[in-house]
């Protein structure tokens, strides 16, 4: 299981740095950890958060699991984010009860794969 480490700063990653995925981790990235002692030292502590927003005409945004461990926070990569084929953003952010301190967004592309679905071929025949 390979884990992609993200230093959190207040600058944005840029589309030319976009994180790859896979439908089923065939490009490496499984999990990310995400060191935020920056934000925290910055903003102070707070509750985390962590959201996928897609891209396009019908965008969605939903909630994600990670697990925080002091300043690291630990997202597993899953189908909830791997089922949108095509750019997307994951956002942490850092809130004061409701009230947000700060925000930090990345740039997803999740490529297409083979369908799961395809039937064998049928056995070769010599003519």
């Amino acid at each position: 299981m390979d884990v992609i480490d993200i230093h959190v700063k207040d600058k944005e990653i840029p589309l030319s740095s976009m994180l790859i995925l896979g439908r089923v981790g065939e490009y490496g990235v499984t999990q990310i950890k995400f060191d935020i002692s920056e934000y925290v030292e910055q903003y102070g502590d707070g509750n985390i958060a962590l959201y996928y927003t897609t891209s396009g005409k019908d965008a969605t945004k939903f909630p994600l699991v990670a697990e925080r461990d002091g300043d690291m926070v630990l997202w597993t990569v899953g189908t909830d984010v791997t089922r949108y084929a095509g750019l997307g953003y994951v956002t942490l952010v850092l809130l004061d009860e409701s009230k947000l301190k700060k925000s930090f967004s990345f740039p997803c592309m999740v490529l297409m794969s083979s369908d799961n679905n395809i039937s064998e071929p049928e056995e070769y025949k010599d003519w």
